[in-house]
């Protein structure tokens, strides 16, 4: 499963000419890719977080889009559902912190220091379209990916040429780096590192 499926790619970029197959491998690959650049995969699923207390009231969760908290403990002790709530990025406590203590900075700190241990437990992440369901993927995230593919693809063709000069006319190609960095900025804001 990818983040895009064909018919996707095929209505973002129409005059594409790679092959269904290749196309499959290509989403495959570049999807593989994107989530291996995270702590966690993009696609929807259940992930359990071990954190430590900030002293705020929001503590930001890896994996994002966060649909639901199904479970949150601080220092062993359940908190009631009703005395927090979630957004996308991070769960909030109504009425009180999330405790931090002196281990943050300093590890042989005491136990009277010592910041809250936070077990989160939480759904998050975003489903991917398949033949049967649209998913919910950003259109900046089809598009990049979109885009990289189509560049991956023209540097093959190009036979990876780096540079072609005749008499006073040359010609230089960006650096992978140069090329990629405007689509890998998109994709980064999707992902925690």
């Amino acid at each position: 499963m990818g983040i895009i499926t064909k018919e996707e790619f095929r209505a973002i970029c129409p005059d594409s000419s790679i092959t269904d197959d290749r196309l499959t491998l290509l989403i495959e690959s570049f999807t593989d890719y994107i989530n291996s650049l995270g702590l966690y995969s993009l696609e929807f699923g259940k992930i359990i977080e071990f954190l430590k207390g900030n002293d705020t009231r929001k503590l930001y969760l890896n994996k994002r889009p966060v649909k639901n908290i199904l479970t949150l403990e601080c220092n062993d002790v359940e908190i009631d559902s009703t005395n927090y709530f979630n957004d996308e990025r991070c769960v909030i406590l109504k009425n009180s912190i999330f405790p931090a203590g002196m281990d943050i900075y300093e590890p042989t700190a005491g136990d009277y220091s010592r910041s809250g241990n936070i077990l989160v437990e939480y759904e998050a992440g975003f489903i991917f379209p398949t033949e049967k369901i649209e998913g919910n993927i950003p259109s900046s995230l089809k598009f990049a990916i979109c885009d990289l593919i189509n560049f991956y693809v023209q540097d093959q063709e190009s036979q990876n040429l780096s540079s072609y000069k005749i008499s006073d006319i040359s010609y230089t190609f960006k650096t992978y780096s140069e090329k990629y960095m405007p689509f890998m900025a998109v994709i980064e804001s999707f992902i925690s590192v």
